[in-house]
């Protein structure tokens, strides 16, 4: 753990090796002396007023009487009227207000006052980085007030988190168009299906892969961890790090950002470790795919008969299309209709859609835009809860029986319930 002096009234008792590394808990007896010279201002953010010397309000707790200033170099905690000053540890706020909880954050009975101060901003990741405080207010066998203070930064949970945390993080032979994100639940290591590429054991989750300027995923190089950002769930009582997680593509600069580990700490005697039992991954949003592990094994197959009339296009060419499917029968025919003012939707005869593609067939003299294809302006969205998730792998144009028909290949084997809600978009 980066070092801070602190300067202030009592000596610092005891530097602890914890679970985290080394961290500071020292106890201070506050100093009640005010500073008349000082200026009562409350500017937020108006840190260059505070490097003068002026004393400026942070944050603030009215409910349980808590503020923080800084004051030149120097942070100011007070409650009931009594202030305790912290030499030193003003000189590195940024401008970012602190943000202060009060709670029983250890579960001993006792409520402890947690700050937290926006340090630095990591460049590779453009994420924040903070700096936690854990104060502890308790009265000494005189009855005056005492402040034990443990001070966390990354360092000091960082190194712990390595060892707890090591996924295993592939490209699936079979699916390509996903990372598979594989975790030990009894320390063992990661078994694969040698055909699939598909992990055999411990816990798993997927996400899209990225796609390169072509329509091609790109290949998986490996993965990185971002700085980590410190959390206070106030309600929860709940200390815990949001580290997020990055995959790197060969030749590609761009990194994937493919979700968040959320990490649970426990606070308990000044010492820190990490929550075994609060570990949970949650993929990125914007990459959400199914889990290839669920296939459907029995065929079926339904079709929606287009009843809209098409109006004549100029070049006969299908370049927008937007269609929303909800699919009756799981195998048999339905009569729906396509009609679009602004797409080309109604110009496609008929979808075909069973467990493993979708086909759009033309009506005659029309043909799909093969450059749709080659720039990826493709799509066949399903629902995942109030989430998209794009599940066509691959898309070309085929002639069957003199039609233009684009067929979309799907990603796995879907259900007949998993494929009820499809939204087809090409060229949109």
């Amino acid at each position: 753990m980066k070092k801070t002096p602190i300067v202030i009234m009592s000596s610092v008792l005891a530097v602890l090796i914890a679970m985290f590394g080394f961290l500071y808990f020292a106890k201070y007896k506050p100093n009640i002396q005010k500073q008349p010279d000082l200026d009562n201002v409350y500017v937020p953010q108006n840190f260059d007023e505070s490097l003068k010397g002026k004393k400026v309000l942070l944050a603030e707790l009215k409910e349980d009487d808590f503020k923080l200033y800084s004051a030149g170099e120097n942070i100011i905690i007070e409650h009931n009227g009594q202030e305790v000053e912290f030499k030193g540890l003003g000189k590195n706020l940024p401008k970012e207000e602190p943000t202060m909880y009060y709670n029983d954050f250890d579960d001993d009975g006792k409520k402890e006052l947690v700050i937290r101060i926006l340090k630095d901003v990591d460049n590779a990741t453009k994420e924040k980085v903070y700096v936690l405080g854990i104060v502890s207010i308790n009265k000494d066998k005189f009855g005056k007030l005492e402040y034990s203070i443990d001070y966390l930064e990354r360092d000091d949970w960082y190194n712990l988190f390595n060892q707890t945390f090591k996924p295993s993080i592939n490209q699936p032979k079979s699916y390509n168009n996903r990372l598979q994100l594989a975790v030990s639940e009894k320390g063992e290591a990661i078994k694969y299906d040698s055909k699939t590429g598909l992990a055999l054991n411990g816990k798993v989750a997927f996400v899209r892969a990225l796609l390169d300027n072509t329509g091609e995923y790109q290949k998986y190089k490996g993965w990185e961890k971002g700085p980590g950002v410190f959390t206070v769930d106030n309600d929860k009582k709940q200390i815990g790090v949001d580290v997020s997680v990055y995959a790197v593509y060969e030749g590609v600069a761009k990194k994937q950002k493919v979700g968040t580990v959320k990490v649970g700490l426990n606070i308990k005697n000044g010492s820190v470790s990490i929550d075994n039992k609060n570990i949970e991954f949650i993929p990125n949003s914007e990459y959400i795919t199914t889990n290839p592990n669920d296939v459907e094994k029995d065929n079926w197959q339904t079709s929606l008969n287009n009843t809209a009339s098409a109006s004549a296009k100029k070049d006969a060419i299908i370049d927008k299309i937007s269609i929303n499917c909800q699919l009756n029968n799981k195998n048999g025919e339905q009569e729906v209709s396509f009609s679009s003012k602004n797409e080309d939707s109604a110009v496609v005869e008929k979808v075909v859609i069973d467990n493993n593609s979708i086909k759009l067939y033309a009506k005659d003299s029309y043909n799909f835009a093969k450059t749709k294809i080659t720039s990826r302006g493709y799509s066949a969205i399903i629902k995942i809860g109030d989430l998209d998730c794009d599940i066509a792998y691959s898309a070309n144009v085929e002639k069957e029986n003199d039609k233009n028909v684009l067929v979309y290949k799907l990603d796995k084997s879907y259900s007949f319930e998993q494929l009820k809600n499809v939204h087809i978009k090409f060229g949109v």
